[in-house]
């Protein structure tokens, strides 16, 4: 499964237009794919525990190692912001010389 997979099947428990809450369940093993899904797609992924047939925040939980490294993710996204500024100047820059 993709970020889109898993976007089309929460969405099929609602209605479009409309918000909501969808509750995953997961193990350790797919607990990475979601916190992958949840920083592609931007929405919080918040950790419950059962306890005697009732959901609660796990507050205290750190989670497993995500399926990817968000700290490389977060930096390959500011080279790419950095490198579109860079081309955006240099297409200002070219369009100003044509205009003279």
């Amino acid at each position: 499964m993709n970020e889109l997979d898993y976007l089309h099947r929460a969405g099929r428990t609602g209605r479009i237009g409309d918000s909501g809450i969808i509750y995953s369940l997961c193990n350790e093993l797919d607990e990475g794919y979601l916190r992958k899904y949840s920083y592609n797609l931007g929405f919080e992924a918040i950790p419950f525990k059962i306890t005697n047939n009732e959901l609660s925040p796990y507050l205290k939980y750190t989670g497993v190692k995500p399926r990817f490294n968000i700290e490389e993710k977060k930096k390959n996204e500011r080279i790419k912001q950095i490198k579109k500024k860079e081309k955006d100047n240099a297409d200002k820059k070219r369009s100003r010389k044509k205009r003279r």
